[in-house]
């Protein structure tokens, strides 16, 4: 069965990377800045208006509208350089289509994840590497929400160890990223979002090869 090894999925990020290093610093830079710009906006709104509605309803902007704007972005953006990573641009870092299908999964997501902690950890855990991919599933295939999360279960079953070891290499990849004076994390951040569609794309197609995905 064609899977993914987190080893091919590191080098495949690196490899990427190689060849057009200075498009994906620039496109890593531009999202870093973006959002730490809304951030402070928030942080000023915040503190001017104090605890109440304007406060509570910037947050919400900040998470639910551009936050997951800003993974939609990256996401496509991901998904076009492994198919060609030449085709990649800036442009795509702004992809609003299907924004309401990513929030109605994002907000699904976030709700799910923190039920499974709240009882015991360990089920928001699973549930977190079980809704992996919908994003990409929505973005990649057009599927609608309900359709993408049940296909983020399918082609997760039987790799979420490896899933959560993914995870965690890419948390220690992008620490290292941190600790090399926050710079290396132009380096590391691409890497990793390179790796991530990797796995992506190989338990998607090894899936496909036991049943085909359903409808968008």
């Amino acid at each position: 069965m064609n899977t993914f090894s987190i080893g091919e999925s590191i080098r495949f990020g690196w490899e990427t990377f190689k060849k057009r290093p200075a498009f994906f610093i620039g496109a890593t830079v531009l999202v870093v800045l973006v959002s730490i710009i809304i951030g402070l906006i928030v942080d000023q709104v915040e503190k001017s208006s104090g605890p109440g509605l304007v406060s509570f309803l910037a947050t919400l902007f900040e998470q639910l509208v551009v936050g997951v704007l800003v993974a939609m972005g990256v996401t496509v953006l991901s998904l076009k350089a492994y198919t060609d990573v030449q085709s990649a641009s800036i442009r795509d870092l702004w992809s609003p289509k299907h924004y309401l299908a990513c929030l109605v999964v994002y907000i699904i997501t976030v709700v799910a994840v923190m039920v499974g902690l709240i009882l015991l950890v360990i089920p928001g855990v699973i549930v977190a590497l079980m809704l992996s991919f919908p994003f990409y599933l929505i973005l990649d295939k057009g599927m609608k929400p309900m359709d993408a999360i049940k296909e983020s279960a399918r082609i997760t079953k039987g790799h979420r160890w490896q899933l959560l070891l993914l995870y965690i290499t890419l948390f220690a990849l992008n620490l290292v990223g941190v600790l090399a004076v926050v710079v290396g994390l132009l380096v590391t951040l691409p890497i990793s979002g390179l790796a991530f569609v990797y796995a992506y794309r190989k338990l998607e197609h090894a899936a496909s090869e036991v049943t085909p995905s359903p409808v968008a």
